[in-house]
């Protein structure tokens, strides 16, 4: 009997190592869909918008105002496409975590169905918190860091907008006119005649 049943549980734990590898390959796709997605649409968005801002010839506290509500939209869009990433790697580290103790115990000379039962179940559905597995953390900063920097690029691109905006005189305000001195050189209209004709 003995003889009978220890092939049996080494063909489920080696079916279970074969399905939990193809889980981990999966929670990798998921995770890049989610993370290239976000890229994709985050920055081609923003390019376009900054492409058609380039043809504003008088920018208006209501521009200020939509791309404010834009931001605010970003930052949640980021937000939420985190929170989608730390799940997916939460389940590929805990499918990790339940392959690396499988495998382990697969090197052992006895195989109890006891003892391989916590590792023959769905491990990235458990509530088992985040996973002590090495790479959990590194992976983790991975989506920090492209969500952080994308609003933080974004930032420093609205700022930089602003404040050519105000220095080119277009924000705010209705822009100056101009007007062509003698010598070819641009001048605002409301030089008197006499500086004009220096």
């Amino acid at each position: 009997m003995t003889e009978t049943v220890e092939p049996t549980i080494t063909r489920l734990a080696l079916a279970e190592v074969e399905g939990k590898n193809k889980a981990i390959h999966a929670y990798d796709q998921m995770i890049w869909t989610v993370r290239s997605g976000f890229v994709t649409l985050f920055f081609g968005a923003w390019a376009l918008l900054f492409q058609q801002l380039l043809g504003v010839q008088r920018l208006t506290w209501l521009h200020a105002g939509v791309f404010g509500a834009l931001t605010v939209f970003s930052g949640v869009l980021a937000f939420a496409a985190h929170s989608i990433e730390r799940n997916y790697v939460r389940r590929k580290f805990r499918v990790i975590a339940s392959l690396n103790e499988l495998m382990r115990q697969l090197e052992r000379d006895t195989l109890s169905i006891a003892e391989l039962a916590p590792n023959l179940r769905i491990a990235g559905d458990t509530d088992a918190g985040d996973p002590d597995t090495p790479g959990f953390s590194s992976e983790r900063s991975v989506g920090r860091y492209i969500y952080g920097l994308s609003l933080l690029a974004l930032c420093i691109g609205l700022l930089l907008v602003a404040t050519g905006g105000i220095l080119d005189g277009r924000l705010g305000g209705e822009a100056v006119p101009s007007a062509t001195l003698e010598n070819g050189v641009s001048a605002p209209s409301n030089i008197s005649e006499q500086q004009r004709g220096r």
